[in-house]
C-alpha cells in the first residue's frame, strides 16, 4: 500500500500528516506551537483533499497552515468511528454546514 505523507508548515509551524482518506488525516510529527500530538486524527476547517492541502505556495508556506485543521480524534479527544464519519459528513464548524436531520 502506498503511503500518503506530507508536510504542513507556515511561519515555524511544521506538521508531518498522512492520509487516512483525502479529508482525514493522521499527524506523524508536529511542532509544540501547533498543539497537534503525534497519532491525532485531523481534517482541514476547509473542505480541502491532502493533495491539494500539501501543495507548496512558496518557500516559506503550504497551500494549507497547521492552524487550519480540525482535530478529530486524539488524546483527551476520543470519538468513535461513527462520531467521526458524523464530523466529516456535516462539518460543524463550517457557518453554512447543513442541519442534521
Amino acid at each position: 500500500m502506498e503511503r500518503n505523507a506530507f508536510r504542513l508548515f507556515r511561519n515555524g509551524k511544521e506538521l508531518r500528516c498522512e492520509a487516512v482518506s483525502n479529508y482525514r488525516w493522521k499527524i506523524l510529527s508536529a511542532s509544540k506551537e501547533t498543539g497537534f500530538l503525534v497519532g491525532d486524527e485531523v481534517c482541514p476547517a476547509r473542505t480541502l483533499t491532502w493533495q491539494e492541502a500539501k501543495r507548496r505556495v512558496n518557500s516559506g508556506r503550504s497551500a494549507l497552515s497547521p492552524n487550519g485543521l480540525v482535530l478529530l480524534r486524539g488524546k483527551g479527544c476520543e470519538r468513535s468511528e461513527l462520531e467521526v464519519d458524523a464530523l466529516l459528513r456535516f462539518r460543524p464548524w463550517e457557518a453554512d454546514a447543513p442541519k442534521p436531520a
